[in-house]
């Protein structure tokens, strides 16, 4: 989709407005990574987005006025909602054996991991805590930060490193295997000894695996879904009679 006209006012520059984007992609920063040092600081725009040292995120000054403010911000990503989603479905059958496979998948589409759960200490009283993925590649003060994907953890909120951007944005494309059944019917003639008219054992599950590039949340999330419960894998086995 593509929005054509909206009730909003012109924005002073092109790459915030509205009309000709897609409905539902966010608007926020473009980061560059974190501050490797105060001496990048200092030879960087001044962003008043909250106070920031040494291993917060460093943001792109988009008009290039010297400083980081609202008005750097831009549409970022794809629409939560992806502008393609498909399904196939197979089944197999061979000497009273057969396999069912159903595969869903979805692409250009984007998820935001903004939610407390990535962002350390945004809520004010305990009772959760951060992702392990946020956890194990946080910028340590002190240690080698060369793979560091996350800002430093302050005691306390930090506004500069609770702004929607690029750094908590994931390309949300995925294929799944959604559903799959393995089963077995028993010949007509040893079902008819066991005076059965039909026997049919079967293992089925569901969830039972997903290519994505997140690997830490359900790509179906939504925009908190830092905070969801992991998707859960369900495997059954059972056995059909007929009598």
């Amino acid at each position: 989709n593509t929005v054509i006209e909206d009730d909003s006012a012109k924005a002073v520059y092109d790459y915030q407005n509205t009309r000709g984007v897609s409905s539902g992609i966010p608007l926020g920063y473009v980061a560059l990574g974190l501050f490797q040092s105060q001496e990048e600081i200092d030879n960087s725009p001044k962003q008043e987005l909250g106070s920031y040292t040494v291993g917060d995120i460093k943001y792109k000054d988009l008009n290039e006025d010297g400083v980081i403010n609202a008005y750097d911000r831009t549409f970022i990503g794809n629409p939560r909602n992806p502008r393609l989603m498909f399904g196939i479905g197979f089944t197999f059958a061979y000497k009273g054996f057969d396999l069912s496979l159903n595969f869903t998948g979805a692409s250009n589409t984007s998820i935001l991991l903004d939610a407390e759960s990535m962002w350390p200490f945004k809520l004010d009283y305990p009772g959760y805590n951060v992702m392990r993925e946020y956890y194990d590649h946080r910028f340590i003060p002190g240690a080698d930060n060369t793979n560091a994907k996350y800002p430093v953890v302050h005691n306390g909120t930090s506004s500069n490193n609770y702004q929607i951007s690029t750094l908590y944005l994931h390309d949300a494309s995925y294929l799944k295997l959604k559903t799959a059944e393995f089963g077995y019917n028993f010949p007509e003639k040893l079902v008819s000894q066991i005076k059965l008219e039909s026997l049919r054992l079967f293992v089925n599950g569901n969830n039972l695996f997903c290519i994505d590039g997140i690997k830490i949340v359900d790509p179906e999330s939504n925009h908190l879904g830092a905070s969801t419960y992991p998707t859960q894998r369900g495997l059954t086995l059972g056995l059909q009679v007929g009598f």
